[in-house]
């Protein structure tokens, strides 16, 4: 966790400067291991909502710089006519897990994915080999590059199967197999 944390701190850019509106929930690892815990490792502030509430979210989006959401969150905002580029000048990073994204207008959105066994594997944003997520162009439909220290690769042919190896992998499950690290 550690690992990811760190992590995705340094590609988001997320500091001690930033706060976060968040309206996930705790129990699943995009409200959890991503957004709190990165949000706590940096030192940044966290306005935890009880739920999504789109005029909760609105009116916390004055005093906060982030939002980690899913794309039905997005959705519900851009269904909503107070949501404008004037109700989000403070808001520097949108970030989407858990479902494929759409194009979102007034800022940045970037897309993650990462099974639970392995947290945030990947996220858009990549540009001349190195990954540059608030800069680097992004491909609709896709994730972009495997984050810094992480290995992804598909086997098996079409449509495959997704294998990851790096320092955020769990090595085991409870009372069943244990993975060999190389």
């Amino acid at each position: 966790m550690t690992f990811g944390c760190r992590t995705l701190n340094d590609v988001w850019d997320i500091t001690s400067d930033d706060v976060l509106v968040h309206a996930l929930p705790l129990f699943h690892v995009h409200g959890l291991f991503v957004a709190a815990y990165c949000t706590l490792s940096s030192g940044a502030t966290m306005r935890l909502l009880k739920d999504f509430d789109v005029s909760e979210i609105l009116d916390a989006f004055g005093e906060s710089t982030l939002m980690m959401g899913v794309p039905t969150h997005y959705t519900r905002l851009l269904d909503d006519e107070r949501f404008t580029s004037e109700s989000v000048t403070n808001m520097r990073l949108f970030v989407s897990g858990s479902a494929p994204m759409f194009a979102f207008h007034p800022r940045q959105v970037l897309g993650a994915y990462g099974p639970e066994d392995s947290r945030t594997v990947r996220h858009d944003g990549d540009r001349n080999d190195h990954v540059e997520p608030l800069l680097g162009e992004r491909k609709p439909g896709t994730v972009g590059p495997a984050l810094p220290g992480i290995e992804v690769r598909v086997t098996g042919g079409s449509p495959g199967s997704i294998e990851v190896r790096g320092p955020n992998v769990f090595a085991e499950y409870w009372n069943r197999f244990r993975v060999e690290r190389d």
